[in-house]
């Protein structure tokens, strides 16, 4: 990544000083600038796919594919997918998927949350 100090940027320089609460980025090693830039950038790069929506819904038999780019956007698509409320129609199927995970659908009339992907599940029985 970076060869020597004087070339980190000045956001990534802030950025280490924080982590590291060092008063000089010279001062913290090369190789832990570079590591915490890198985690830096990955974490920035996980937080925009959590922005990402995708609304796949089916209704009146036509079968379509909505994509917003925050949570305020999705909910405006399910308001226009649903008519404000007035939908009656219980074959209308939605599925919201967020960074390509299910995060809730719409089936028969009623919302449907899938469990957390890592909840834990108790296996113990008592006799």
């Amino acid at each position: 990544m970076y060869k020597n100090h004087k070339e980190i940027p000045t956001k990534y320089r802030r950025l280490i000083l924080e982590e590291t609460l060092e008063k000089r980025v010279s001062k913290v090693p090369l190789a832990v600038c570079n590591e915490i830039i890198t985690e830096h950038l990955e974490s920035e790069e996980e937080n925009r796919t959590l922005k990402d929506y995708l609304i796949e819904y089916i209704k009146d038999g036509v079968h379509d594919i909505k994509k917003a780019e925050n949570r305020q956007e999705a909910l405006v698509i399910l308001d226009r997918i649903l008519e404000y409320g007035e939908n009656k129609d219980p074959s209308v199927v939605i599925a919201i998927r967020q960074a390509g995970r299910l995060v809730s659908g719409y089936v028969k009339g009623e919302w449907m949350y899938p469990e957390p992907k890592d909840k834990l599940v108790n296996s113990w029985r008592i006799k």
